[in-house]
């Protein structure tokens, strides 16, 4: 289970760094920083898998809602 956190939360990273092309440069960093506070939470919370399997899911729900919601706000075109 602990495992399969870990992948999903790779496969995840993965969304998130070739966000750029849709999300413009300086609003990228944004989600790197939110992938590095998920990978930081999966390492520290190693012990608790349940959690570190709910992280993707999660990230990946910040990552719907943010590429959404400030792509609306702003008018982003891919």
């Amino acid at each position: 289970m602990l495992l399969g956190g870990y992948l999903l939360l790779g496969a995840l990273g993965y969304v998130y760094l070739v966000a750029g092309l849709v999300v413009p440069a300086p609003w990228l960093a944004g989600l790197w920083i939110a992938l590095l506070v998920l990978i930081v939470l999966a390492i520290r919370w190693w012990r608790r898998p349940l959690l570190v399997l709910a992280l993707p899911f999660v990230g990946a729900l910040f990552w719907f809602a943010y590429v959404q919601g400030l792509g609306s706000l702003f008018d982003w075109t891919a």
